[in-house]
């Protein structure tokens, strides 16, 4: 026979002699285990601090009051086919250094609290990986594509030309505008300091390249081209300029009189023509990238072709000159080191597809623009870093570890200008 008995407060269920059950004592512990849970909320907020390529710092939001420790689990990619346990944490502790990981590789994070033999529900993961670029300045204002990017030697005046056919001016240190350069009738497509900062020059599609005084925004000459000047360069001494036109010619121009001083031609015509030229650092040469496929080599002071190499036909190529002067790069179907005596492959990096190059001042790093920047060391050919992008021109700043590239959103926001950056690999939270 089972009976109930009431016993100071406490209900007892006699199942036999010998077996004794107090109801309300099961009751009150299974009342104190969901108490418990309720106390030992998941944690929440998890979040990542880049310490260097190799480690970072995990945080995240405790909102427990009765943990013991914390166990944090870590899984690669995005969508981890599985998880494993990487620290525990004691109470109240709300961070762990994590190290020795890959930057080639993704990483995801989860937290939960533990408490004897209960533990909350995970945290919201996380999921991390490298990116390769600080984001430390941008330079809005154009209504149109930023099609060339200029810097001056000091590396304190920041030019841009846009599609909205002005040329913009800016402070790099505070990212204000200095003035705005109007006067072309078609879009901007080349800039180029003078080595002395004073001048800026710009081409564009009316066939036109404009010098303006820097200090004030005047004009002080218009030179017209007869063709496009895709590039554009001032001599190292500033007493002229060159032009790479979409007609083929190289054009050479004095910049005190405006005359023309020689016009160089191969005979070809068609589109692109030369997409890019660049001076020898002493002023004696001049490089060209010719139509899809040929680099050539002119001497300045004999307006005399030196030699001609053919390569894998592309879209467009372009050429930078390393600042020794013995070497230069050239960015076509491959991004190539070439020797300045005969165009000779020193290093090849990898396939770009032609996009714009440059060196840093001290030429020890390269750096090839489009969707994504690349920036590799000369010596070696390692890539250094990547960075996403908007593809056209890039620039080194007078530092050797910040780049200027475009910044043309053109389908969400409408921005156009140009972006600073800092080149650093560090940890960032990814969708």
């Amino acid at each position: 026979m089972i009976r109930i008995y009431k016993f100071q407060h406490e209900f007892f269920l006699i199942m036999s002699a010998f077996s004794v059950i107090c109801l309300s004592c099961k009751t009150d512990q299974l009342l104190d285990i969901e108490e418990q849970k309720r106390s030992l909320a998941a944690p929440d907020s998890l979040n990542i601090f880049s310490l260097s390529e190799d480690s970072l710092k995990l945080t995240w939001r405790d909102n427990s009051t009765s943990e013991l420790q914390f166990i944090l689990e870590r899984g690669e990619g995005r969508t981890p086919q599985s998880y494993k346990q990487i620290a525990t944490v004691a109470a109240n502790l709300t961070e762990f250094n994590d190290a020795d990981l890959d930057k080639s590789r993704t990483y995801s994070y989860r937290v939960k609290a533990i408490r004897e033999f209960l533990e909350s529900e995970y945290s919201p993961q996380i999921s991390v990986e490298i990116s390769d670029g600080i984001l430390l300045k941008s330079f809005i204002g154009h209504n149109g594509f930023v099609n060339a990017i200029a810097i001056s030697p000091d590396g304190q005046m920041l030019a841009t030309g846009s599609s909205d056919k002005k040329v913009i001016l800016w402070n790099v240190a505070t990212g204000n505008q200095l003035r705005q350069l109007v006067g072309h009738s078609d879009r901007v497509i080349s800039l180029d300091f003078s080595s002395n900062g004073t001048m800026l020059a710009s081409g564009s599609e009316d066939n036109y390249v404009i010098l303006w005084n820097t200090l004030t925004g005047a004009t002080v000459r218009k030179i017209y081209q007869y063709a496009a000047p895709n590039s554009i360069v001032f001599s190292p001494n500033n007493q002229s300029i060159a032009a790479g036109l979409s007609n083929y010619y190289l054009s050479i121009w004095n910049v005190s009189s405006g005359a023309l001083i020689v016009n160089l031609s191969t005979g070809y015509t068609g589109f692109p023509g030369i997409s890019s030229i660049d001076f020898s650092p002493n002023g004696t040469r001049i490089v060209g990238f010719y139509g899809r496929s040929e680099i050539r080599m002119w001497d300045v002071n004999s307006s005399s072709g030196l030699w001609v190499v053919q390569i894998t036909p592309v879209y467009a190529g372009f050429v930078c000159f390393r600042p020794d002067g013995n070497s230069f790069a050239s960015s076509a179907y491959t991004l190539d080191l070439r020797r300045t005596s005969n165009g000779s492959v020193i290093r090849q990096f990898e396939n770009t597809g032609g996009y714009p190059v440059c060196f840093s001042m001290d030429g020890q790093k390269l750096v090839s623009g489009g969707n994504e920047v690349k920036i590799w060391e000369v010596s070696t050919g390692k890539l250094l870093y990547s960075i996403e992008t908007y593809s056209g021109p890039v620039v080194f700043t007078n530092s050797n570890d910040q780049i200027i590239a475009p910044m043309n959103d053109d389908f969400i926001s409408s921005s156009y200008g140009a972006n600073l950056w800092k080149l650093a690999s560090k940890w960032a939270v990814v969708p």
